[in-house]
């Protein structure tokens, strides 16, 4: 999970202009998620944290939850910068994250594997990005 997640934080910069920063979480993002090993710990998860509900929990503290809480983090500095409208950054973050993982999480954990060659990942981003700031901007 921490190679997922790794330097998560790094995937945007506080500072960094707000349609530029979501570009940048969101394609940081869909590459940690969507690698062989992403997909393979989620598929995991999926269907033993059931059976495993503290490692599930661990799971979700090391992985999702610190994802959400950089984005949050990360909106909450646009926020106080003025770029967004005041939203509970958490819910926003967590609405942004679901629009991005889209079709493609669900493909690769069906099929196993995700080819981001055949796959418009760029326009996909660029929608949920022009989608989301519609939403938010001021």
């Amino acid at each position: 999970v921490d190679e997922i997640v790794a330097d998560v934080s790094s995937l945007a910069s506080q500072d960094a202009p707000l349609e530029l920063g979501l570009r940048q979480f969101a394609e940081g993002y869909l590459k940690r998620i969507l690698s062989p090993i992403g997909i393979a710990v989620s598929r995991v998860m999926i269907t033993e944290g059931h059976r495993y509900p503290e490692l599930a929990q661990r799971f979700r503290e090391a992985g999702p939850e610190r994802v959400e809480a950089s984005l949050a983090a990360y909106l909450t500095a646009r926020m106080d910068a003025g770029d967004m409208r005041p939203h509970d950054a958490h819910f926003v973050a967590v609405a942004f994250l679901d629009m991005v993982r889209g079709p493609f999480r669900a493909q690769a954990l069906i099929d196993g594997r995700f080819d981001f060659a055949a796959n418009p990942v760029s326009t996909h981003v660029e929608a949920c990005v022009a989608l989301f700031l519609n939403g938010v901007r001021r």
